[in-house]
């Protein structure tokens, strides 16, 4: 099975109030995200949950997902990594790592990058968007021991993409929401004015 580890834990420092509720579209960052997930080829999905866990579980609702608690969400978010990958059943074979601050991703994105894990034999998957690497990144199970033993003061998943370049298959999409996050305000509101206009564009 190719389970879904969903990074929602974090304190929105830099936004400045928490993203994982900010309206997008006609609900919140990680509902549209949950749902895509959803919406996915993915067989099942964790949620990483952190700071103000209970707000948004109740956020999150009735979903079909299985929530997580990262007691050291203090530490960033290589500790969330860890606390959902240390989650995983034994019948995990490959896991996909999102960030719950890109909204944008779509399920068709994620699907293609399922579809090219499944087909090339690589280990790391990893979308791009004109040449540029992006998120979210497939790893096979095999890499679980790798990413439990980086150290935080490390550099983190580079580490292990670095080291194991012969087993990286770069995904071509079409949709710049794979390199686009929202730390600020500014991200944010630039990330909900191009939804709405490719929405507006599809219509």
């Amino acid at each position: 099975m190719i389970y879904a580890i969903l990074l929602a834990a974090g304190e929105s420092k830099r936004m400045g109030t928490l993203k994982q509720i900010l309206p997008f579209g006609k609900s919140t960052v990680i509902e549209i995200v949950i749902d895509s997930l959803l919406e996915s080829d993915i067989e099942k999905t964790k949620v990483v949950l952190g700071y103000r866990s209970e707000e948004i579980s109740g956020v999150i609702g009735n979903r079909e997902v299985d929530i997580v608690i990262n007691k050291n969400y203090k530490n960033g978010m290589l500790s969330s990594i860890k606390c959902g990958i240390s989650s995983l059943p034994e019948d995990a074979e490959a896991f996909l790592l999102c960030l719950v601050d890109q909204p944008a991703i779509m399920a068709s994105d994620i699907n293609k990058l399922i579809k090219a894990y499944k087909k090339s034999g690589k280990g790391i998957i990893i979308p791009a968007y004109k040449g540029k690497r992006g998120h979210p990144i497939v790893f096979d199970r095999k890499y679980t021991d790798d990413i439990i033993n980086l150290k935080e003061d490390g550099d983190g998943l580079r580490e292990v993409v670095w080291k194991n370049s012969d087993d990286i298959l770069e995904v071509e999409v079409e949709n710049n929401a794979v390199i686009k996050d929202m730390d600020n305000i500014e991200e944010y509101r630039e990330i909900v004015k191009i939804t709405k206009c490719k929405s507006q564009n599809e219509k």
